[in-house]
């Protein structure tokens, strides 16, 4: 009786070890919780749950451009919206099909170009505005404009890679996805630079 009582004691002892075991997200768990991460422009939850700070980066890039602040960019990334399509796990590596949509930064930024000009030809030659106080107008113009067109989105289907971590999966952060989360402002700005 003694030896049975002992066995179940140490099977109940090795089940209550296992289940305290700390267990791997989900490719699925990770990717909304990546997702909710940027829709709350949380930076630790985005590293965690990100392979690199690729999208960090272009935020941190913005903060150091007078015109663009990170509130902003958090405004950006609140009207982000995502479905997921498919998910294919295979061993460490995994690919998610998904879907994103956000505000239409082609016409956004169309927009504001005709605006911080009609205000640059105008009141920005004829006054003597500082620099700081120029910048903190085309902030106003931009969040104006995305105010604006708020509800002209745009959709980009996306595949997206992830790969397994000791604690999650962490999703790839690729030019594809940035271009999808930003609304495609990546692709925009790519294609000024060319002109």
């Amino acid at each position: 009786m003694k030896k049975i009582l002992s066995l179940i004691l140490m099977v109940s002892i090795a089940f209550a070890l296992a289940s305290c075991s700390e267990k791997i997200t989900s490719p699925e768990e990770s990717v909304k919780n990546f997702f909710e991460a940027v829709n709350t422009y949380d930076e630790s939850k985005i590293m965690e749950y990100s392979s690199d700070d690729n999208l960090l980066n272009l935020v941190k890039k913005s903060e150091g451009n007078k015109g663009i602040d990170k509130d902003l960019v958090m405004f950006l990334f609140s009207n982000l919206s995502y479905s997921i399509i498919e998910i294919n796990e295979d061993g460490d590596t995994c690919k998610a099909e998904i879907e994103i949509t956000n505000v239409d930064m082609r016409n956004v930024m169309g927009q504001f170009m005709k605006e911080a000009l009609s205000f640059a030809l105008g009141e920005g030659l004829s006054s003597k505005m500082t620099d700081e106080d120029q910048a903190e107008k085309y902030k106003e113009i931009l969040n104006k404009v995305i105010e604006d067109n708020k509800d002209t989105s745009v959709t980009n289907t996306v595949s997206v890679d992830l790969v397994k971590s000791e604690k999650n999966w962490k999703v790839q952060i690729s030019k594809e996805l940035i271009n999808a989360i930003t609304g495609d402002l990546a692709n925009t700005a790519d294609s000024l630079q060319q002109n």
